[in-house]
């Protein structure tokens, strides 16, 4: 019973078919024993009701300015029932260390994520820099990875990492009877069912599909090739279906490649020719680099100077900054200031507090930056405070500072103490394999994400 009430308070409030989350969080003891016993009786006999795997689907366009006329443009987002889910939750917590994924996957674990992922990819470059060695980088993104994940293969690797029998029962009946709807507007669609795939936003679809690909993982660590930082393999970096292979010569990277390609090609996944790219991290500054020719299957892959890795454009060349991603961060302040200005202007001061507040409390990545120049860090300055002039009509020549303390609001120094001391601790106390190779080797002191971060603490 406690399992159940630890699960049904893990749900978050998000729209589900049929009754809500609310509905089970406020439940009295009489109806959470009798869905106890309704979830013991569907593990026992491996089945669940018709009315659990209802299953409504609404596409979201991926990104403003796209054809809507496109179906390869929107993202199809499953909602499923609040009973189905409190199952997930159980049969995570239960085993979910068993279909954890390795060092490797950065993805839905604690003390790790995309922060954490973008400064192993840029440490291990710049671990390799620092010794006078190239690095080579290749990224690649699965093309609808989730659903093209086979139950077959998925169930028998369950199987062998000892996922007891009835559970996997249940997960064969759950995929071969569960029914989806989509929603367009005010229309729905007749019910269908899918014969591969694990649905998004499910609670263990995540894991699942971690889990699908983490024997890729173990063979590319254990392959010797590629980079490595002391004795701990750091030549393959995951979050989901986003992948990074880092290899310090063309031939090890060129493998490492062909051993993911050969894995998707035996179980099912394919990859976005427009998402993968190729990049190059050299020693000193080259007017001309003659770039070599990858492969992937039958198709050359590009080399491009930048690419935006989980959200944080990552650049090539001999500076260790990112004035890219800060440039684009400073364009959404502005581009969000003016916004706010306009819909918010005759509201109150404290829901212009509140609004700030949400929206520029923290910046993506911020524990990160670079900025590489004084100016640099003072044109973030300025466009922050630029923005709270806009939104609360403030006059130049006043006290941002002051004006910030106030109203309880963070300054841009202490919003970037905070984002720095925050990846700092995450750091040092972490038990990522990968985070701590980084952490403990010789050349973290000059690691250039560590002296800014001592710039900007001390």
């Amino acid at each position: 019973m406690d399992e159940l009430w630890t699960a049904t308070k893990m749900l978050s409030p998000n729209e589900s078919v049929g009754l809500q989350a609310e509905n089970f969080l406020y439940a009295p003891s009489l109806f959470m024993n009798a869905f106890l016993k309704i979830i013991n009786a569907c593990l026992m006999h491996s089945f669940l009701p018709n009315d659990m795997l209802e299953v409504n689907i609404i596409l979201i366009i991926k990104k403003k300015g796209l054809d809507v006329n496109n179906s390869s443009n929107y993202r199809p987002i499953a909602i499923a029932t609040t009973a189905s889910k409190i199952v997930e939750h159980l049969i995570l917590h239960k085993y979910g260390d068993k279909i954890r994924a390795g060092s490797w996957e950065f993805g839905y674990k604690k003390k790790l994520g995309t922060e954490l992922g973008v400064f192993a990819l840029k440490s291990i470059v710049y671990h390799y820099n620092n010794n006078n060695c190239k690095v080579y980088a290749f990224f690649l993104d699965a093309s609808k990875a989730f659903d093209n994940v086979v139950h077959g293969k998925l169930f028998l690797k369950l199987y062998k990492k000892g996922i007891p029998v009835v559970v996997i029962k249940l997960f064969y009946y759950w995929c071969k009877t569960q029914r989806f709807r989509i929603n367009w507007g005010n229309g729905r669609s007749r019910e269908f069912s899918v014969q591969k795939s694990v649905r998004q936003e499910g609670v263990l679809s995540p894991y699942l599909f971690n889990f699908y690909m983490d024997d890729l993982g173990k063979q590319l660590s254990l392959s010797n090739l590629g980079c490595k930082v002391g004795c701990t393999a750091t030549n393959n970096i995951w979050y989901a279906d986003d992948l990074c292979f880092l290899a310090p010569s063309i031939y090890a990277l060129q493998k490492l490649i062909d051993m993911c390609a050969n894995y998707m090609l035996e179980h099912n996944i394919n990859f976005n020719a427009k998402k993968t790219v190729c990049m190059l991290f050299t020693v000193g500054k080259k007017s001309v680099i003659d770039y070599p020719v990858l492969w992937l299957y039958n198709t050359s892959l590009v080399w491009d100077t930048s690419f935006n890795y989980l959200g944080f454009n990552i650049a090539t060349g001999k500076k260790h900054n990112d004035h890219l991603e800060i440039e684009k961060r400073l364009r959404e302040i502005r581009v969000g200031s003016n916004m706010l200005a306009t819909r918010f202007s005759k509201t109150s001061e404290l829901v212009k507090v509140s609004i700030f507040r949400t929206y520029f409390s923290t910046l993506y990545c911020l524990g990160l930056w670079i900025p590489g120049t004084a100016k640099m860090n003072n044109s973030a300055k300025v466009a922050l405070n630029n923005c709270y002039r806009k939104l609360f009509g403030i006059r130049n020549m006043v006290s941002m500072s002051e004006l910030f303390v106030n109203h309880g609001l963070v300054t841009w120094g202490a919003m970037r103490r905070r984002a720095a001391y925050s990846l700092l601790t995450r750091v040092t106390d972490n038990s990522n394999v990968i985070i701590q190779a980084l952490y403990y080797c010789n050349s973290f002191h000059l690691n250039p994400i560590f002296k800014e971060i001592c710039s900007v603490l001390y």
